[in-house]
């Protein structure tokens, strides 16, 4: 791997955890003891904050993201690679 490949490689582990990082979560809060009742709060409310549950992704909004980083990424790896290496 040449020093491009190296960066190429970089480039989409940052890449990719800045989308998770950043991208859009949700928590469910339950309203009742069984469970049957419950509100999607987004990452922007105050709710979301007090809420203690389990951070979840939004992964249809985020695959949108992550899929071109996937597949543009070993492409640009296999465009540079060394050609006068054999």
């Amino acid at each position: 791997m040449n020093n491009k490949q190296k960066l190429v490689v970089f480039l989409m582990i940052v890449a990719i955890g800045a989308i998770l990082y950043f991208g859009p979560k949700y928590k469910i809060v339950k309203l009742d003891a069984n469970g049957q009742n419950y509100i999607k709060t987004k990452s922007g409310s105050s709710l979301y904050k007090r809420c203690k549950s389990q951070v979840r992704f939004e992964w249809p909004i985020i695959s949108k993201f992550l899929i071109p980083v996937v597949i543009i990424g070993p492409l640009l790896i296999l465009l540079l690679k060394d050609k006068r290496k054999v």
